[in-house]
């Protein structure tokens, strides 16, 4: 299976006294690690943290799994968002996926704002035509507010960083499959997970010293859930197991939640191209997932 990944890590990075996201980093070392995957290579891109440290976290990675891993080419993508009226620019990320594509079909795991993507297809559209699939961690079905034990007001921010974007790809040919918060908000990596895997290696200890402030955070604002979830980790399962995923095909649209903020909302009812959209886990699936992602972590 051959792969380019689009991301924002931010392992180890903090906003003042906020960590940041972590699970970009899971999945890049995980498909790095994976025999049966080529990463063709890595863009980033701006979200969880500012576009450079996003290009210095990821190589930093790609290091620390080292052998073949460390010749993966890891680019510079958007610092911002794109706009109706000046589109997208063209930079080191969307010619470095250009060039993958002319020499082979791909997927891209997109993990991050859909910034990069879109630049892509504005301006190569004939190699956006060799993309197999863009897995993407955004969307949600009409209507539903992202809520934990009660609790609402998470974004959907791969999404929400970018809705141009979105809307680009989701008007493109690229076909798409969506794994977002609706699957990934039911299971979580716990302190356990990480104390376990952290003796494993030193890049198993700088991902689990990374992660654990961030699960901190996260169990500190939704004490109920008792880890974080690997959100961006589905998107890699997606392709490599997806019979561990409940999916159906949708329409889509653009909607707007009761502040006025952009939705990616996808049914079964609405127009627009069909999309498979995972809801759930398949019986075993989310066992499975999770026992995956701590596996990884090595």
């Amino acid at each position: 299976m051959r792969i380019w990944i689009d991301t924002d890590p931010a392992l180890g990075h903090f906003e003042g006294d906020r960590p940041k996201d972590v699970d970009d980093a899971f999945v890049i070392v995980e498909a790095l690690r994976d025999p049966e995957v080529e990463v063709a290579g890595i863009s980033a891109v701006f979200g969880n943290a500012p576009v450079d440290v996003g290009v210095r976290i990821a190589r930093e990675l790609v290091s620390g799994v080292g052998g073949e891993a460390a010749r993966v080419p890891v680019v510079r993508g958007a610092a911002r968002a794109g706009s109706e009226s000046e589109g997208f620019g063209c930079d080191d990320a969307v010619r470095g996926m250009a060039e993958a594509l002319r020499e082979g079909p791909l997927s891209l795991v997109a993990i991050g704002p859909l910034t990069n993507v879109a630049a892509l297809i504005q301006h190569f559209p004939d190699e956006a035509a060799n993309v197999e699939r863009c897995v993407v961690v955004a969307g949600r079905s009409p209507g539903r507010e992202f809520r934990l034990h009660g609790a609402g007001g998470i974004p959907d921010f791969n999404f929400e960083c970018d809705p141009h974007a979105g809307a680009v790809l989701m008007h493109s040919a690229v076909p798409v499959v969506s794994v977002g918060f609706e699957v990934t908000s039911q299971v979580v990596l716990t302190r356990a997970h990480l104390e376990e895997a952290r003796e494993r290696s030193a890049l198993a200890r700088k991902l689990a010293d990374g992660a654990i402030p961030w699960l901190v955070w996260w169990t500190g604002v939704f004490p109920k859930d008792g880890g974080f979830h690997p959100w961006d980790s589905a998107a890699l399962a997606a392709l490599r197991h997806p019979e561990w995923f409940a999916s159906d095909e949708r329409g889509w649209q653009l909607g707007a939640g009761p502040d006025g903020t952009p939705w990616l909302e996808m049914g079964a009812e609405l127009p627009g191209k069909r999309s498979a959209y995972c809801h759930g886990f398949a019986p075993g699936g989310a066992e499975a997932f999770v026992a995956h992602v701590a596996d990884a972590i090595r």
